[in-house]
Parts: structure tokens; sequence; C-alpha cells
């Protein structure tokens, strides 16, 4: 007998005439109930197993596909009407209409004819390379469904109500920040502050899965306006700009292309060696926002209401103290706290300079009166000037460059003759007292001892001096023969050892005026005249005259 007459294959009771659904691609985004065309069939994603449907092992049609979708019909090829909603509610209309051999990103809409399709992120390279639906199932470019009407408005919504019209135009090299916004044509872009660090040499949009910068949306009108708020109200307009090399400290505010700046404090170090767009400058600077109008004031008060003026200015190898306080051009330091001694080895703004220098702020007008106080109100004008030929003791006070030291007490009195007050060492045994004005103090000034006025004779080697004897050395430094090493006197110099080391002579102090009374009186009332001459062949003994 003849063949049996070939079956038709039975389809699936659901037919859907009214057009198909989407077609089905390996990346979509489905969950239970979604419905998918593959090769004219209709497959429905189980609810079950929904978490399925998005891979692309279980797609449709295949053998582990059962397993994520079920097919509940087929239908014709056409698509669905062409008054169906558009494919996005919050942007009526069509896209652009796709251009063969355009740049496409993932994530991009075009139109062909009144159907949307969206370039796929993983195949975007393909995106403008392929004509949307020209290719059954194709991967590049997903169909979104129909859209009707005109392209979306050009006067829609702006991006943001409170600043309308589009933001600045992106321009590569710009140290953007997160949460800066930018415009690429007429679409509003937001540098992600997670990854800030790439947005200023990532193009927005260029990129599929930018981490760097997310779509706001559309904007139109004018630019927003250019007088926009400084960072600080209350600092108006820009801070000074930033300068490479320049001393920064923590909480100093710089601008940088019309932004501004703040140096960080974990980071300070960094900060006047990395300007504001180096690689790593976000660590060392803050951005505190954009900056308009002009720099702030000049006429800035001055860091001291009860010293107006800037201090001396600072120059380098003089012996700063802490508390000394200098300006270098118009800001003003201050030597102090642990590190106090490197303001004598680093320049308020060299590098290191930040141990022991503190920036206090701006300075105007005039260096202070010169006509300051003196140091000591019963003794106006300055104290001798330093000699270092001179043995000096605990309490004496000298005077450099109208400046006033002492001697300190105890044990480093004895760097008083080492060091001078302004050398390397000179604070290891001199106090600065503070400035001295006028002249000298008078050249009568009281003796070093009031019971004997003027110098004593001048010491002389040799001379059979006894305890309590006193001399003079270069005419001004007094010393006392010590009785209990008075045989030593005649032949050790005064002040010639160091400090502490000659127990024959004591320093007294310095004297000034003329010698004693040459017209003393005769050493015996009964025996009128003077004893023999000395005569440094005899051997004299104790009490002889």
């Amino acid at each position: 007998g003849s063949t049996a007459p070939t079956a038709s294959p039975t389809r699936p009771a659901e037919e859907f005439l009214g057009g198909c659904p989407e077609i089905y691609r390996a990346s979509g985004d489905y969950g239970g109930g979604d419905k998918v065309t593959k090769e004219s069939k209709v497959y429905r994603c189980r609810a079950d197993n929904a978490a399925y449907c998005k891979e692309a092992a279980f797609a449709p049609g295949t053998v582990a596909g059962s397993l994520a979708w079920t097919e509940v019909g087929w239908c014709d090829g056409s698509l669905a009407p062409t008054a169906s909603p558009t494919f996005d509610a919050d942007a009526m209309g069509c896209p652009d209409e796709y251009v063969p051999g355009a740049e496409y990103a993932g994530g991009e809409k075009v139109a062909m004819g009144n159907l949307v399709y969206e370039c796929a992120a993983e195949f975007a390279a393909f995106c403008p390379l392929r004509t949307p639906g020209e290719v059954p199932e194709d991967e590049a470019w997903v169909l979104m469904g129909p859209c009707t009407g005109t392209v979306a408005p050009t006067a829609g919504p702006t991006f943001d109500p409170d600043a309308p019209g589009c933001p600045p135009e992106f321009v590569a090299g710009t140290p953007y920040g997160g949460g800066d916004k930018v415009a690429v044509g007429t679409i509003v872009y937001e540098c992600s502050a997670a990854a800030s660090a790439h947005c200023p040499h990532r193009t927005p949009g260029e990129l599929a899965d930018d981490d760097a910068w997310t779509e706001v949306g559309p904007c139109t009108g004018t630019v927003g306006p250019t007088s926009s708020p400084t960072f600080d109200p209350d600092t108006p307009g820009c801070p000074d700009e930033y300068v490479e090399g320049t001393a920064y400290a923590a909480g100093d505010k710089v601008a940088f292309e019309n932004f501004a700046y703040e140096c960080t404090e974990t980071y300070a170090e960094h900060c006047p060696h990395r300007s504001p767009n180096h690689v790593a400058g976000e660590e060392a600077w803050f951005e505190l926002g954009a900056c308009t109008g002009s720099m702030a004031p000049t006429s800035s008060p001055t860091f001291d209401a009860n010293a107006p003026g800037c201090p001396d200015e600072y120059v380098a190898g003089t012996a700063y103290e802490e508390g000394d306080k200098v300006s270098v051009g118009n800001t003003v330091y201050s030597c102090q706290g642990d590190f106090a001694i490197t303001c004598r080895q680093y320049g308020p703004e060299d590098y290191g300079g930040s141990q022991g220098w503190t920036d206090l702020g701006s300075c105007t007008g005039t260096i202070a009166p010169t006509s300051s106080p003196t140091f000591d109100p019963d003794t106006p004008g300055c104290p001798g000037e330093y000699d270092d030929t001179l043995a000096y003791v605990a309490g004496d006070k000298v005077s450099v460059d109208n400046t006033v030291y002492e001697c300190i007490s105890g044990g480093n009195s004895a760097y008083c003759v080492v060091f001078g007050p302004i050398d390397a060492g000179g604070h290891l045994g001199w106090n600065e007292i503070g400035p001295c004005v006028g002249s000298l103090p008078p050249t009568a000034a009281p003796t070093f001892d009031a019971d004997a006025p003027g110098c004593p004779p001048e010491y002389v080697a040799g001379t059979p001096y006894v305890g309590g004897d006193k001399v003079a050395v270069d005419d001004r430094v007094v010393y006392r023969c010590d009785r209990l090493h008075e045989a030593h006197c005649p032949h050790r110099i005064p002040g010639a050892s160091s400090p502490g080391d000659d127990d024959a002579w004591i320093r007294l102090g310095v004297c000034t005026g003329t010698l004693a009374p040459t017209a003393s009186p005769a050493l015996d009332p009964d025996s009128p005249g003077c004893p023999d001459d000395y005569n440094p062949a005899i051997a004299y003994g104790k009490g002889d005259k």
C-alpha cells in the first residue's frame, strides 16, 4: 500500500496573531512570565526557575532551556501593532534614526522606521557595522519595541531643576571630582565618586559600562549661569592660584582652573609638590567646588591686632627660637612646637619648614615701629656688644644687632664662653631677652665694687698675688684671687682656662671707668714713705711689703 501521509507537526494551541513578542537575547534580564520569540516560537519564562532565564546556557529551544522556558505558541512573524506605547515612557517619541558607520556605544538606542533598537553592551563593537533588524536574532542590536510620534521634543526638562540649562561641556584633563556634572552635546553625565580618578581622562558615553561617568539625562537651553556661587561664602572669589613648590600646609586653600581646593591634613607634606590635577593629587588636595569672580581682597587683617604690620622678614642663618615671628612676603609665621629648634635650619617655606614654623595668616602695612621698648626699663639703651674674647658668666647681658641676650644660669652658663648668642650653639648658653634701642649705657657706669670705684690694676704674670687680690684683664673683666688656691694666682692668667677649670681666679664681673685713684694713702702713718721697690730676684714671703 502507499505510505501513510506525513502528519503535520502539532503546534501549541496559542497563536500570537497580534505579532511576535521580543526576540530572545542571551543577555536579557528576564523574569518569571516574560515572553520571547525564537525561530517563530514563543516561550514564557517559568516563574519557578526564573533565575535560569537570564543564563545563556538555558536558552529557549535547547535541552537545558526546558528548565527555564516553556513553549507557549508561535507567531506569524509580523511585529506588534505600531500604535503600541513607546519603548520608554520617560522619553516619548522615536530616537534618532540609525546611521550606518556611526559610532554607537552600549545602551544607545536608534530607530529603524518605527522600531526601536538598543546596542547591546557586550557586542557594541558590531553596532556600527550591523543594520538593526537586518540579521535575524542579531546579538548586536536588540529590538526594544515600536515607537510612535515625532522624535523626542527638544525643549525637554533640564537634568536639574535647580540649575537650568546644560552644565559645562566636558573638557579632557579637567580635574573632575565625584558629583561633578558635564554635558556631551545635550546629554548630561555625572562623575562617580567611587571612580572619580578616571573622570578627567574618560570621555562620558564613550565606553560601555563606564564606571566613571553616569548618564543623568538630556538637557536643553543655554549653559547654566557663569556667576556661580563661590566655594566659600565667607571668602568670596577664588583663593590664590596653586604654585608648585610653595610650602602649603594643612588647611591652605588654592585655586586651580576655577576650582578651589584645600590641602588635606593626612597628606599635607605632598601639597607643595602635587598639583590638584596630579594623578595622586586627590590624596593631597580636597576639592571644595567651583569658584568665580575676582581674588579675595588684598587688604586682609593683620595677623595680630596688638602688633599691626608685618614682623621682620625671615633671614636664613638666624638663631630663631620658640615664639619668634617672621614674615615671608605678606605671610606671618611663628616658630613654635616641639621642633622649634628646626626654625634655625629651615625657612618657613623650605621643605621641612613646617616642622617648626606655623602659618599665622597674612599681614599688611609697614613693618612694626622701630622704637620698641628697651629690654629693661631700669637700664635704657643696649648693654655692651658681645665680645668673643671675654669670659661671660651667668647673668651677664650683651647685645647683638639691637637684641639683648642674657647668659643663662646653671651648668650651661659655661657655653656663654664657647658660643656667641647667634652662633649655631648659642641657644645652649644664651637666652634672648628682647630688642633694645637708643645709645649704649653711659660710660660712667658704676664699678664692679662700690668700695673700690673703677677697675683694679691689670693682671701681670709673676706678681705674688694673694687671696683676695683683684685684677683686671683687658681693662674690663675683674677677677679675685681665691684664698684656697692663691699659690697659683701668680702663674695662671685669669680667664685663660675653660670655665670651671681654673680654681685660682674667680670672675667677679665687668668694670668700667678709670683705674682706682693713684694718690692712695701712705701704708703706715707712723712711718711715712714707701717700702723697698719690688725686686723679682727676691723670694718674698707672706707679709713682706
